[in-house]
């Protein structure tokens, strides 16, 4: 049994001992109280006619202990609930626990994954497959922007490859214009160079 159960347990063990005093006693009362007006008759009409206070004054003391086990019963109910919410709490808290180290798990995982993807998502701009560059971009994760050993990022490779389609797919994907690679060139400077006119004029219109 898990120590959340547990701790629901006792409070409801609580509960259930301070309602059941409390009626045990009430009927302790009442049975005393009957007991005492059907050999009282005229109990009854004494007191309406305000008679007989003395035999009242006698009842005070139950009536005090009743009220104490009355409050008793109280505070264990209420320590029950008490236990019962921080127990609820500790259990929210565990769960949530948990699941931040869960978390912390895939994404470490995802951490390890991540230069796999990156190095496909290079490998399928160098073969220009533009479905699983796709893929790459909005299901895997992938940094769009990822470089090379030589700086170059997949929109420079699909600029010196001459692919308009995927280089308009990486610009529209949020890919970093800017960015030089070891040689200090950027995506442009390989669409000027290469007098890649349609391309360059892609690459102008997403500075834009």
């Amino acid at each position: 049994m898990s120590q959340f159960n547990k701790n629901i347990n006792k409070g409801t063990l609580l509960e259930s001992i301070g309602f059941t005093v409390l009626i045990i006693f009430a009927l302790f009362v009442i049975s005393i109280i009957i007991t005492f007006m059907l050999s009282n008759t005229g109990f009854i009409g004494d007191i309406l006619n305000y008679k007989n206070f003395d035999t009242l004054l006698g009842l005070i003391p139950i009536f005090i202990i009743f009220i104490f086990v009355f409050f008793f019963t109280i505070l264990l109910y209420l320590v029950s609930l008490s236990i019962k919410i921080n127990a609820i709490i500790e259990n929210m808290n565990n769960n949530n626990l948990s699941y931040t180290q869960s978390t912390d798990s895939q994404n470490i995982l995802s951490d390890e994954q991540l230069a796999a993807f990156n190095m496909d998502l290079m490998n399928y701009v160098n073969t220009e497959n533009l479905h699983e560059i796709l893929e790459c971009i909005y299901e895997k994760n992938t940094n769009i922007n990822f470089q090379d050993e030589n700086g170059k990022t997949p929109l420079i490779i699909a600029v010196i490859k001459g692919n308009k389609d995927i280089v308009r797919a990486l610009i529209n994907a949020g890919a970093d214009l800017n960015i030089k690679d070891n040689d200090n060139k950027t995506a442009l400077d390989y669409a000027e160079n290469n007098n890649f006119e349609e391309i360059k004029k892609i690459i102008l219109d997403g500075k834009r």
